[in-house]
């Protein structure tokens, strides 16, 4: 199997959909496909390039897990949820170019983060949206310490920045409009937290922890018009 022509009537690309098609060469995807599933073109060792159409909202975890020579992809612009290590090890991955940082970047994507690479980890401008544990340490040791968001971050997705425990400092975007559940999970060491008013979403960022988890946060400013849902202050002792 090395070309694919998905049908017009397609809508969403299920789990799984192609993984491990080694010899795929060429996809082509149709106007009005909205999702793309879980690994559903994991292992896809020989696709170089791929267009995404402008009617892709979602991109599941580990989609492109994998697909080593994949250096090409044309991202549409209503992206609203990016899943975990949806591009790792893909060609764009292992390309320095499309690092700035500790981040990884795809157009106005922070699709990927490194957590023992900076203190300080400033998202570029332009910057809309923070994938699906981004910056979540996974076994590594986190040195994070300060997370700076430009404005133009509207979405932060779930897990983004969780289990950093040195973080203390979390610049918010003055125009974040999703912060996902459990982004800011496990960072015991969390001191503050600013929530701007144009929050529309925002759902169990802290998780839902056991005990004092978060002894460090004293000071929490929401501003007016902000929508919080779940539990969302639980395990702060000091507030």
């Amino acid at each position: 199997l090395q070309e694919i022509v998905v049908p017009d009537s397609i809508t969403t690309l299920n789990n799984y959909f192609f993984r491990g098609c080694s010899s795929l060469l060429s996809v082509s995807l149709p106007e009005g496909l909205t999702k793309l599933g879980e690994g559903c073109f994991q292992y896809c060792t020989a696709l170089q390039s791929i267009t995404l159409p402008d009617s892709l909202t979602t991109i599941q975890d580990r989609c492109f897990w994998d697909c080593k020579a994949l250096n090409e992809i044309h991202v549409g612009s209503n992206i609203t949820f990016v899943g975990d290590r949806a591009f790792k090890n893909s060609g764009h991955y292992h390309n320095a170019d499309n690092w700035e940082g500790a981040a990884l970047y795809l157009d106005d994507l922070c699709i990927e983060g490194k957590v023992d690479v900076e203190k300080t980890i400033r998202i570029k401008e332009g910057t809309r949206l923070i994938a699906d544990s981004a910056f979540t340490s996974n076994g590594e040791v986190s040195i994070i310490e300060t997370v700076i968001l430009p404005d133009s971050v509207l979405q932060i997705c779930g897990n983004a920045f969780s289990g950093n425990r040195n973080l203390r400092v979390m610049r918010m975007s003055a125009n974040v409009q999703t912060i996902g559940s459990q982004a800011l999970s496990s960072n015991s060491g969390l001191r503050s937290i600013h929530i701007p008013g144009s929050v529309r979403n925002a759902d169990n960022f802290l998780g839902n922890p056991a005990g004092d988890a978060y002894p460090e946060l004293r000071y929490v400013l929401i501003e007016d018009g902000a929508c919080l849902e779940g539990i969302c202050f639980r395990g702060s002792p000091n507030m």
